[in-house]
């Protein structure tokens, strides 16, 4: 399988310049609503340069990744905190995506939800919330979209088992997991659709309290909820099965778990219950996610950094056929954007294959190069013709390796040709050759081949004895 968290850097980037446009609540220039527009058109992916290099004895063979299929379908999530600590946050990023989706393109088939961190006293524990809960920009106009995620986001239930609305680990996994077909059924996690999940706090979720780093304390909670509710939903609720559970129900599509998160990276207010990330923070780095520092305050990154908002299925190449035979195993090489690769050669099938992981993405140059054994052949001594007669003659040589042979005699005067074949490994040769002419020139050839193949030959030319010459 194609490793969805390690291989989307341009899926990433997007949606991390979305997110700092959705924290803005600045309206879009001429030039970001440009840019809101570019990110959804696909860029053209080259034919990538030939890097293959040509060596002695040696083949190189090049393969290069399909084009990817472009899927514009994007199902974006918020796991939202919904303690009253975070309410100045959440107002700043409702307007941020107020902003943004007015100057999403016709053709963007765009699905957004909020869910909140809540526990089983909510009766939307897992599920997106609202009416309707899923927000589609293929049914809903652009204004009624706003309105809904403003509302939705600056507007939030809260939750008093879960200490206001602070389990998003929990509720994001359970939305994945228990009431996933739910979701589904409502039209949500489509399996066609791109999927990316932002998790939204002002402290750490709950469900991270028996992992924090060694030496640091979590912070005090005066109404002494947070460890009921770790005893209570947080069982089975890690960074490792939030990923792996995303990774089953996604397959090769795109994904980006993110999170607008205190990082510790910039100062933020040691009022309330104010902490780091943790448990967001070690599930967006096990995902190869990305962080956005919620103390950074005001963004004013230009949306022009959103590149180009595309989501690509990739059908990777992972099975290389092979042209040609009788290399060296152990000379087999593989470059993927010329990074050598770990490989597996199936002998059998003449075939080098490798991990998705490992295959690069759309239009990767894959080469796959090997050489030949360098072959000695073998050299012919001591080649002679001896104990002629009238019909027969007595032919040897010796070879300085086990060689096979093919003796080929050649009657000159007409040539009439008679082949004798020997397949026993052998240094030293003799042979009798009969069936011949009286008082004729023969032409005798020896062609040997090693073990590896490699032939040599040698001739050796005599005449047969001439009866009359024995007439008395």
């Amino acid at each position: 399988m194609h490793n969805i968290f390690k291989d989307n850097k341009q899926f990433k980037l997007i949606i991390l310049s979305l997110l700092l446009g959705l924290l803005s609540a600045c309206e879009l220039t001429k030039e970001d609503k440009k840019n809101v527009e570019d990110a959804f058109t696909p860029p053209i992916v080259e034919e990538p340069e030939d890097t293959s290099v040509e060596k002695e004895n040696c083949e190189t063979e090049r393969f290069v990744q399909p084009s990817a299929e472009v899927v514009k379908k994007l199902d974006l999530v918020f796991v939202v905190d919904t303690s009253g600590s975070i309410n100045e946050e959440r107002t700043g990023i409702a307007n941020g995506i107020d902003a943004f989706v007015r100057e999403l393109p016709a053709d963007v088939d765009l699905q957004v939800g909020i869910m909140y961190a809540h526990g089983e006293a909510s009766n939307n524990s897992g599920m997106l919330t609202g009416n309707p809960a899923i927000l589609k920009t293929s049914e809903l106009t652009i204004e009624e979209i706003r309105a809904h995620l403003y509302n939705r986001m600056n507007r939030p239930r809260s939750e008093f088992s879960s200490d206001g609305g602070e389990v998003g680990m929990y509720a994001f996994l359970k939305s994945i997991t228990g009431k996933y077909e739910d979701n589904r059924a409502a039209g949500f996690y489509r399996e066609d659709a791109a999927l990316s999940v932002v998790f939204v706090a002002d402290e750490n979720d709950i469900c991270a309290l028996d992992s924090y780093p060694t030496g640091v304390t979590p912070v005090y909670d005066p109404d002494r909820l947070e460890y009921p509710a770790f005893a209570k939903y947080c069982a089975g609720v890690t960074p490792e099965a939030i990923v792996s559970r995303v990774r089953d129900i996604k397959g090769d599509k795109p994904v980006l778990i993110s999170g607008i998160i205190y990082t510790g990276e910039n100062a933020f207010p040691k009022t309330g219950e104010n902490e780091i990330g943790y448990g967001y923070l070690e599930t967006i780095n096990l995902a190869n996610g990305l962080v956005i520092d919620l103390a950074a305050g005001q963004y004013d990154v230009s949306m022009r950094e959103i590149g180009y908002l595309t989501y690509k299925k990739l059908n990777l190449m992972t099975e290389f056929n092979l042209s040609k035979n009788g290399f060296s195993n152990d000379s087999i090489e593989v470059k993927v954007d010329s990074k050598k690769t770990n490989f597996i050669y199936a002998d059998a099938l003449n075939q080098v294959q490798i991990n998705e992981a490992d295959a690069g993405g759309e239009k990767s140059e894959v080469l796959v190069s090997y050489c030949f054994p360098v072959t000695i052949p073998a050299k012919i001594t001591e080649l002679r013709a001896f104990g002629i007669s009238f019909t027969q003659a007595k032919i040897s040589w010796q070879t300085d390796q086990e060689v096979t042979s093919v003796i080929t005699i050649n009657r000159l005067i007409d040539g009439h040709e008679i082949v004798i074949t020997d397949n026993t490994f052998k240094k030293s040769h003799l042979h009798t050759l009969t069936g011949l002419t009286d008082n004729k020139m023969y032409k005798v050839t020896v062609t040997v081949t090693n073990k590896d193949g490699a032939k040599t030959s040698g001739e050796v030319k005599f005449k047969t004895l001439n009866s009359l010459d024995f007439l008395f």
